[in-house]
């Protein structure tokens, strides 16, 4: 409709330059507008006889503007464009072969809608315009004669990556455009700023036609998967599942371990949200390396249902951690803590409970020089316990040095520390001072803080709900109702405001205070740790107010304390991740003050992986080398060609001789990454054509795609002048004009 009113495409009319073609000076123009506009409403005015001064106003502004109309025509307006020579341009056409073009909608799949789009119409009009280059692309670009006979579909995308290929290749030619068809899905993620400010610079508009629905209603995935890499014996595993859907409903989560069934749950999809993120708990009793795999059931009418499933390598680590519990004074808070560990099988609790001044009393050590000076006062020392639990101690009991321990502790070996309620914790006992209270989720302040000797109930927030370690069982309802009906607590602590990272996992409800609630169990990372306050020292009702045979109190302290120790990195910890066809090696090797270890050689030793592949039990050795920037820490890369478990064991050796060695393993699978990702990335499309001066088109709306094709700058251009006399919306304006002249004096009676 705009070509038939203005003939030339809006792109056109957006790009010119607009000039009048004509000798004759601007300045006559504008003497003649005003020279009509005078002798138009003067003979109006003269002989209006009984029309009113308004009615005659109309009238000879409709006759001036007819007036006014032709005599801009005579000086001739036009449009002042460059446009390219057809003979001596070309245009690349760039077709996205990968697998995620053979989705099928309606019946139909994107690569054959696409390869259509060359028979007839816009795309065949350019192709007889110019000279044009055909390529194909999936990993890379390849050129092609034709698109009669593709490569097989490609198991990746290198959007970014291709395109930059077609523009170095055609350097030597007169690239004017280049037109990329394809649902911008890309195995990479985005388009990184770097490769785009490269394709930027060739100044070439790349026009990019999307291919496929942008929702897809029939279909849901697995986008992301949140699972610890690592976890205790008989725990409870909580994983974070998001999943990708166009419309609202239901669907059932399975989890596996192998052939294994362990856990499974109704998801509601959310009505006003494409992701949905649900989390799901199971156990897993036996050490070892476990393969847990998450599946969706399929939806009515599901296509794809490899993007329902993922998986991933867990390790279910034997190990015994180590926790020093300080407190300052007698209390049940201390005994019934002490009691829930005893005979943990993971945990080893050690507690330093000051009698006195200088009295102290242990329990736990292992032997006697254990703490027998009191609180640690070397790193070395201190830096053996996982965690560390602060109670009701006052916070100059401990040195300058033996604080900054503590506060280093956390942010540099990776520790964990929580800090109880009590009459002499938290801000009570001077920690707001303290460079310790930096670390805590809490801005501590003795000024408006007070320990409330008053009766409360724990009530679980939303963000502690969906936390395995706060789970006293697995059913969500369940969970609720045993939590609801706790003992109530002894006291709580008013604590400061919570610090942006912080989150309130449990919060206080005073018995007499209605609905009004205080944080209770606040935590947030804090360097390379984790910090946690626990603002009561009244858990022991708990225990104490329960039946014998009630584990409740028992299970929160140790998954608690379980949860913030599992995280605590060793001396030596060994990482290796799938990127693509490479697996990637990372190791970091401390000292025992946690210092970096920059002095040995490492190595890892790889069971599961050879020439032909992994899987075919042979072995080979890898050197790893220190990592530019990162004292202590040592990386390597290999390729994996097929699927199965690698084994490493990384040995880091001085002088030849062996000093510490470290385990994992890691799953390779196969790429499958066309299979996820399946809607038409739009946005990706369209940054890409406008940051490059090209545009995004619909695949049923190309209609203005020569056009714009037409007015790149990047070929051999000539300008040319486009008349606009004869412009089919000029007739029609002054047509218009005189009409409602016409229908005007008619009614008010001048005819």
């Amino acid at each position: 409709m705009f070509e038939l009113l203005f003939r030339y495409p809006l792109v056109t009319w957006l790009e010119a330059e607009r000039i009048f073609d004509t000798d004759w000076p601007l300045e006559w123009l504008f003497a003649g507008l005003l020279g009509t506009l005078i002798l138009v409403f003067g003979w109006l005015l003269v002989s209006r006889r009984s029309l009113s001064l308004a009615r005659t106003f109309s009238i000879a502004c409709l006759q001036w503007l007819v007036i006014a109309g032709l005599i801009v025509l005579l000086w001739k307006p036009s449009l002042v464009t460059e446009q390219l020579l057809e003979e001596q341009n070309s245009v690349a056409f760039m077709l996205d072969t990968s697998a995620s073009m053979d989705y099928l909608d309606a019946g139909v799949s994107r690569i054959d809608k696409a390869r259509a789009l060359f028979g007839e119409g816009p795309i065949k009009r350019i192709q007889d315009t110019y000279g044009s280059r055909l390529w194909s692309f999936a990993q890379d670009a390849q050129a092609l004669p034709d698109f009669t006979k593709l490569p097989p579909p490609g198991s990746e995308t290198d959007l970014g990556t291709s395109i930059l290929t077609v523009l170095e290749q055609a350097r030597s030619d007169s690239l004017a455009a280049l037109i990329v068809l394809s649902d911008g899905s890309d195995s990479r993620g985005s388009i990184s700023e770097q490769l785009l400010d490269e394709i930027i610079a060739f100044n070439i508009p790349v026009h990019t036609v999307g291919i496929g629905r942008t929702a897809i209603a029939e279909d849901i995935e697995i986008e992301h998967l949140d699972l610890p890499a690592t976890v205790l014996p008989n725990s409870t595993v909580a994983a974070s599942v998001s999943i990708r859907h166009d419309a609202p409903g239901s669907v059932r989560l399975k989890v596996y371990d192998g052939d294994q069934y362990l856990a499974s749950q109704e998801i509601a999809l959310a009505v006003d949200t494409r992701s949905t993120v649900a989390s799901i708990a199971f156990g897993l009793p036996d050490d070892g390396y476990r393969n847990i795999e998450f599946r969706l059931d399929r939806l009515e009418q599901e296509l794809n249902v490899e993007n329902n499933h993922t998986s991933q390598l867990v390790e279910v680590v034997e190990r015994r951690y180590r926790v020093l519990y300080a407190e300052g004074e007698p209390r049940w808070e201390h005994k019934f803590i002490r009691r829930a560990f005893d005979d943990d099988p993971v945990v080893d609790l050690v507690s330093l409970l000051w009698v006195s001044d200088n009295k102290f009393f242990r329990q736990g050590i292992s032997d006697e020089r254990q703490l027998s000076e009191g609180f640690p006062t070397r790193k070395d020392e201190l830096y053996e316990y996982d965690a560390i639990i602060i109670g009701s101690v006052e916070a100059p009991r401990f040195s300058s040095a033996q604080q900054q321990m503590i506060h280093d502790f956390v942010s540099e070996r990776g520790g964990a520390l929580m800090m109880l309620g009590g009459r002499n914790g938290l801000a009570a006992g001077g920690w707001d001072h303290s460079v310790v209270g930096d670390s805590l989720p809490v801005a501590l302040n003795s000024d408006t803080e007070e320990f409330v000797r008053e009766k409360a109930r724990a009530v679980l927030t939303p963000a502690g709900s969906n936390l395995a370690s706060l789970k006293l069982a697995d059913d969500f309802q369940e969970n609720m109702r045993l939590w609801s009906e706790l003992p109530e607590l002894a006291n709580y602590q008013n604590i400061g405001a919570l610090k942006p990272a912080a989150s309130t996992l449990i919060s206080a409800q005073a018995v007499d205070a209605g609905v009004q609630t205080v944080p209770l169990l606040v935590s947030q990372p804090y360097g390379s740790g984790r910090t946690m306050v626990l603002a009561t020292g009244g858990t022991w009702r708990w225990q104490m107010l329960l039946p014998a045979d009630d584990l409740r109190h028992e299970t929160f302290w140790r998954q608690t304390i379980r949860a913030l120790v599992s995280a605590a990195p060793t001396k030596f910890n060994l990482y290796a991740e799938q990127i693509a066809d490479q697996v990637h090696i990372r190791a970091e090797l401390k000292n025992d003050d946690f210092s970096p270890v920059t002095d040995v050689r490492l190595a890892a030793l790889l069971e599961g992986v050879g020439s032909e592949g992994a899987g075919n039990g042979r072995n080979k050795r890898v050197e790893l080398q220190p990592s530019y920037g990162e004292p202590g820490v040592f990386e390597a890369s290999f390729e994996s060609l097929s699927a199965g478990v690698i084994y490493l064991d990384a040995i880091a050796s001085r002088e030849g001789e062996p000093i510490d060695s470290a385990q994992t393993a890691v799953q390779i699978v196969d790429n499958r990454s066309e299979y996820f990702n399946i809607r038409q990335d739009k946005a990706q499309l369209t940054t890409l054509a406008e940051a490059t001066g090209g545009r995004y088109w619909d695949i049923d709306d190309l209609s203005n795609l020569p056009a714009a094709v037409a007015e790149s700058r990047s070929g051999i251009t000539q300008s040319t002048i486009l008349p606009l006399w004869d412009l089919p919306i000029w007739f029609l304006l002054l047509v218009m004009l005189k009409i409602t002249e016409w229908f005007l004096r008619r009614h008010w009676g001048y005819i």
